[in-house]
């Protein structure tokens, strides 16, 4: 967290960011790896911790008070998944559309 808060200082950056950091096995020294000017995908992670960083944001660029963040809630996790699917361009229409599928034919098991 002082690493970060020192990142903040020294840049003045006034909107979301990510750092990436790694931590030598060694000694504990801390690396910058990277520096993303935005919030990552992971984002909406901390508001199920109880820490609602996009909400912030929004109320200090709205100049509403924001009290700083305690302690976050320890075992949640992102998980990001990619579900492939072959169908007829008209049943994705149809939920595009509507939201919903309707199949008319009687199906044979």
């Amino acid at each position: 967290m002082d690493f970060a808060q020192n990142f903040i200082e020294a840049s003045r950056w006034p909107g979301g960011f990510e750092l990436e950091i790694m931590r030598a096995e060694k000694d504990d020294e801390l690396f910058l790896m990277e520096i993303n000017p935005r919030f990552p995908a992971w984002i909406y992670t901390t508001a199920a911790a109880g820490q609602n960083l996009p909400g912030a944001i929004v109320n200090l660029a709205l100049d509403r008070p924001q009290e700083a963040f305690g302690p976050y809630e320890v075992g949640k996790i992102f998980i990001r998944y990619s579900w492939e699917l072959i169908t007829d361009i008209s049943e994705y229409q149809q939920i595009a559309t509507t939201g919903e599928l309707y199949k008319t034919e009687k199906l044979n098991f």
